[in-house]
């Protein structure tokens, strides 16, 4: 159960290359994974945790960081131990050591087999150094010698095991608080026992006890923030500005009389001088516009910082009279939709006024503003490269937008006969430029708006009345010449094959719901049906519902080549490349090295893609996302490696490790395992290996004297390679 993951032997790392980054940040740059937590070892050191096995690395003060990877696994909470040792949780139930700030790592703790539970991650410190970690539910795990061993806590409170833990808070050695939507429990035992506090603590709301000591603490809640000057006996509502929910408090010795409250609403932070008597506002939600901070930290009382989405870190080095962009800079909100022209110029849409504009390809993103009264909600280009975008403002009257210069100046062409109501939410979901002049827009509940003027006036007509989730309908429009239309409702399709006058509708199998749609003609389709791929080769009439394959993104060139993105959540959510050559009946994996949580993506060619999404991720691939073993372009091959058993491994156990694999065209077979340095510590070959599916056994015998951790493999047959990992322990 122990690996050691050193910086510089993964930074040398070319002799395996196939584990190297394969997509590229474009936006924005310095760009990280969102930081989840952040601490500073002292005034001048510090670390930053992120999703997808990201953290970062200061040594100055926090002006500058520096990116670095500890695995795949979502890296939850950091914390520096009393010995000064770091402490990492991350996500399948790991906990990393670090005893030479962060240089290198040990994993000191890993239940990655032991079920799942809801995500929920905390890591706390006792004033006696106990450490208390939350790794999912309610699955509680305390040490006492600084993180070097770790033993599980029994909780045996229905509720709370149901719901699972929100957070953990230490008032002294022996008091300990677990929080959750609905209930609070106390321990006067060190967790040995535990008892509901409920008619004490009002737990709907309730985000997080903080105890600077015994006596002095806050309750971090929804809308409202409480202090303690008394054990909990006695809470007093503190007068800050507004917000929606308080998620941190900054305050005790080390900062003296001055306290920062960080949350999320329009103002993010609050500051006091007088220990709380007094706020005054610090930062306003301008720092993190269209995305949220998640930690606040001071080192001291006058250098602090807040880290959240798109890796954006933000240091005050005075107190939070003032704050800076350290890291991060850019915009870093969601990317909802991505648009080429032409070879060059391309287009980002927001959830914001934030219009992403690229003018060499993608290799460079910048900011702009088509209208600051409208959000950028749909975009769509002519065959002639005239753009036009839905634009929605703040009351939700929906206009549209129109620029003939690549989105350098735009004009507000008309308001769009959209009606919106809490109990009628009309909404545009797409627009369709079938030229300068022709454009269709869908919308929520079935509604379809046609224009034959360029979008000065509209004709509003009804698809269907009805539907199963009006919500979710007219997100995709398709047109084939010279008059057909697709319009995707929630749970199937509606053509017309009268340029829109007339349209029949056709659902999925049992209503199913559908999503991340494709048609490539009017019968040959593509889509995820409750999240099952499939294919329909009659406009929507049958579908063939592949249920063992469930991708995230789909894509097809024609109706036979096409490629998807699949996560693998038995190989710590990997995501995976998936190619087909026969319309989807079989795929053909490869590794992307790394995790990938995009909500879109654009696939201008088998070798030419962008993936985007939260945080204001746009990240481009030269070489059809593939993670390859050297420089060149990695193709589609013949080799497929299964999931390899039992995993971890024991070599000392009287058993084999299982590697199953499928060979399209055979050849002789060659494997070779590699340690973190890239050095080939084992081998095996074999004669000629027929094409099909079969397993490579690797005997106990051979891996023994190997010290535990992640070993990578390359597995080749014939001509082809694929590679994976084997954890002894």
């Amino acid at each position: 159960m122990r690996t050691v993951l050193s910086l510089l032997l993964l930074s040398i790392l070319p002799s395996f290359a196939a584990f190297a980054q394969g997509w590229e940040w474009q936006n924005p740059k310095p760009h990280g994974q969102t930081v989840n937590d952040l601490v500073m070892i002292d005034r001048g050191r510090g670390v930053a945790v992120c999703n997808n096995g990201y953290y970062m690395y200061t040594a100055d003060e926090g002006r500058s960081w520096t990116t670095y990877r500890l695995g795949n696994n979502n890296l939850e909470r950091v914390i520096v131990a009393h010995d000064g040792s770091l402490i990492v949780v991350a996500d399948k139930r790991q906990i990393y050591r670090s005893t030479d700030n962060a240089y290198s790592w040990e994993l000191v703790y890993s239940a990655v087999n032991e079920g799942g539970g809801a995500q929920s991650y905390d890591l706390v410190i006792a004033p006696d150094g106990t450490l208390v970690a939350s790794l999912t539910a309610t699955y509680l795990v305390t040490s006492r010698d600084d993180g070097k061993t770790w033993t599980r806590l029994t909780i045996d409170l229905t509720q709370l095991s149901f719901e699972g833990i929100r957070s953990i808070s230490i008032q002294s050695n022996s008091v300990w608080y677990l929080c959750n939507n609905r209930n609070v429990a106390r321990s006067t035992d060190a967790g040995a026992h535990w008892e509901y506090v409920n008619e004490k603590y009002d737990a709907d709301g309730l985000r997080r006890l903080v105890f600077i000591d015994s006596l002095y603490g806050y309750q971090l809640r929804d809308g409202q923030l409480l202090r303690t000057r008394d054990g909990g006996e006695n809470w007093t509502a503190m007068d800050i500005f507004g917000f929606d929910s308080v998620i941190g408090v900054e305050a005790g010795p080390q900062l003296g009389d001055n306290v920062f409250c960080l949350s999320i609403g329009h103002y993010l932070v609050n500051a006091s001088t007088d220990a709380g008597e007094n706020w005054n506002i610090s930062l306003t939600e301008t720092a993190f516009a269209d995305a949220y901070p998640n930690c606040i930290t001071f080192a001291d009382g006058q250098t602090g910082f807040i880290a959240g989405d798109g890796g954006r870190i933000i240091r005050t080095g005075d107190g939070g009279q003032s704050w800076s962009i350290v890291h991060g800079i850019g915009y870093i909100g969601t990317i909802t939709d991505v648009l080429f022209t032409d070879d060059n110029n391309g287009f980002a849409t927001t959830y914001s006024s934030t219009l992403m504009v690229t003018t060499d390809g993608g290799r460079r993103w910048n900011e702009s503003v088509p209208s600051q009264d409208h959000d950028c909600d749909a975009i769509s280009a002519s065959p002639t490269g005239t753009l036009f975008l839905v634009g929605t403002t703040s009351n939700y009257d929906f206009d549209l937008l129109r620029s003939s210069d690549n989105g350098k100046t735009w004009t507000n062409v008309s308001r769009i006969p959209i009606t919106y109501s809490s109990g009628n939410p009309e909404m545009v979901q797409s627009v369709l430029a079938v030229s300068d002049d022709d454009l269709m827009i869908g919308a929520t509940f079935g509604l379809v708006l046609r224009s034959r003027d360029g979008g000065v006036t509209w004709d509003r007509s009804l698809v269907q009345q009805g539907i199963s989730n009006p919500y979710s309908s007219g997100r995709y429009l398709f047109h084939f010449p010279p008059s057909t239309f697709i319009y995707m409702q929630y749970n199937g399709v509606q053509i017309s094959t009268d340029d829109g006058l007339t349209w029949v509708g056709r659902l999925t199998p049992g209503a199913r719901s559908i999503w991340e749609v494709q048609f490539l003609t009017p019968d040959i389709g593509f889509g995820l049906i409750s999240g099952d791929f499939a294919r329909t080769s009659d406009g929507g009439l049958t579908w063939d519902i592949q249920s063992n394959f469930r991708p995230m993104l789909i894509h097809f060139f024609d109706a036979d080549n096409g490629m998807a993105l699949w996560s693998d959540s038995q190989q710590d959510d990997l995501t995976y490349v998936m190619k087909t050559a026969d319309g989807g009946q079989t795929w053909q994996k490869y590794s992307m090295g790394e995790r990938a949580g995009y909500n879109g993506w654009l696939v201008l060619s088998p070798s030419r893609m962008w993936g985007y999404g939260y945080g204001g991720a746009i990240r481009y691939s030269g070489d059809g996302g593939i993670v390859s073993a050297d420089d060149a372009a990695a193709l589609p091959s013949g080799l497929f490696i299964g999931t390899g058993y039992p995993q971890p491994f024991s070599p000392a156990a009287q058993q084999a490790h299982h590697i199953p694999f499928t060979t399209l065209h055979g050849g002789a077979l060659r494997f070779a395992l590699h340690d973190v340095l890239g050095r080939e510590v084992a081998s095996v070959r074999r004669g000629d290996t027929a094409p099909g599916t079969q397993e490579l056994a690797l005997p106990g015998t051979m891996l023994q004297g190997l010290p535990p951790g992640t070993y990578l493999y390359r597995l080749t047959v014939g001509g082809e390679s694929s590679t994976g990992r084997i954890l002894l322990r």
